[in-house]
């Protein structure tokens, strides 16, 4: 009996293609930029993975533009209770 355990994950190419020039960045200038296209899709793969400094980026992005956003056509079943939490705490209303 084998231990092994496969675990399917699926990530947009473009999405894993950031993450990676994110991770491999060795100055501040060299990481990707956050857009309004990629900001969500980039935000909910980076909390699965647990990078809490990129969430936190994330997060301050979203809250900035977050009016913007939701008018865009935008799916945000995908975030966890905890990451509705943390965008509503940097949401102001103005």
């Amino acid at each position: 009996e084998s231990d092994d355990t496969d675990i399917l994950i699926h990530c947009d190419i473009y999405v894993f293609t950031w993450l990676m020039r994110y991770v491999k960045a060795q100055q501040r200038e060299d990481l990707p930029a956050l857009n309004d296209e990629n900001c969500l899709p980039v935000l909910i793969a980076s909390n699965f993975l647990e990078m809490a400094t990129l969430v936190s980026e994330c997060v301050s992005y979203i809250a900035r533009r977050f009016l913007r956003l939701l008018r865009m056509p935008t799916d945000l079943n995908f975030l966890t209770q905890d990451l509705v939490r943390q965008l509503a705490e940097e949401c102001t209303v103005e």
